[in-house]
């Protein structure tokens, strides 16, 4: 049992370390959630994503080493802020007219409140997404995805 409790607080903490490497783009994160129906944990990085009788074992793993809010507090074992995507991509669909003004300007009220989502540095975030709009998009008519990708590329977490 003691060998047991050891090997999961070893794999827990090499995942927890692996995982703090500094700054990187968010949109890494952003690319898609890295688990199944089980949710995130332990589970989900030793069964991987994928359906079927995978995800009874990821859930099992999970609940018996009970270490999703450990992932949820630190941002590791998969449970990282792949969830963001959704909320920011309706944000971004909802604020588009105004978004892509302030885009423009690299700063303003909604440009602020889009940074403060994805917790960027407000003024380095506006002017990298101003400059990165005006290469990626010259004439406009950016889809809400194509901004909510291009914002994530633009912020450094």
């Amino acid at each position: 049992m003691k060998k047991q409790l050891f090997v999961s607080a070893a794999l827990v903490l090499a995942f927890g370390v692996a995982h703090a490497q500094g700054k990187r783009p968010l949109i890494q994160d952003l690319s898609g959630q890295g688990y199944g129906d089980a949710g995130c944990g332990l589970g989900s990085v030793v069964f991987g994503s994928e359906k079927g009788a995978k995800q009874v074992l990821a859930a099992t793993t999970n609940g018996i080493s009970g270490n999703q809010t450990f992932g949820i507090s630190t941002g590791s074992l998969n449970c990282d802020s792949a969830g963001i995507f959704a909320k920011t991509n309706d944000f971004v669909e909802t604020n588009k007219v105004a978004l892509e003004t302030d885009i423009a300007r690299g700063q303003g009220e909604t440009l602020a409140t889009l940074g403060r989502m994805l917790e960027c540095d407000s003024e380095q975030f506006g002017s990298n997404l101003k400059n990165n709009y005006r290469k990626s998009f010259p004439h406009g008519g950016a889809s809400s995805e194509q901004i909510t990708a291009l914002a994530a590329g633009s912020c450094n977490i």
